[in-house]
């Protein structure tokens, strides 16, 4: 996919850079809008989970030192805003393993 063809995510939920977000993080946090995140099929885990973007800029500085990240996606990265990484709902959001095939 050209840039021409990437899907606008807005700004980046580290440097706020306003476009070029192009990655996207699924966070074990669940997000402020219900069915507006991440969720999984195989664990029955509804679309509730937390997401950031970043450009490819941060994506270093993300990987060195996790707690650089300072918003999350409020909803859906384009069109609902960005929260304080602070503001999202307490306790984890994760993946229950229990429920996943083991692929060898």
């Amino acid at each position: 996919m050209s840039d021409a063809e990437a899907p606008d995510l807005g700004p980046c939920c580290i440097c706020e850079k306003p476009n070029g977000a192009c990655v996207i993080i699924m966070l074990p946090r669940r997000g402020l809008v219900p069915g507006h995140g991440w969720g999984c099929f195989e664990c029955d885990l509804p679309c509730d989970g937390a997401v950031a973007v970043i450009c490819n800029e941060c994506e270093p500085i993300f990987q060195a030192d996790e707690s650089a990240l300072r918003f999350a996606c409020r909803g859906f990265p384009a069109s609902d805003g960005r929260v304080p990484v602070e503001e999202l709902p307490p306790g984890d959001f994760d993946h229950d393993m229990s429920k996943h095939q083991v692929r060898q």
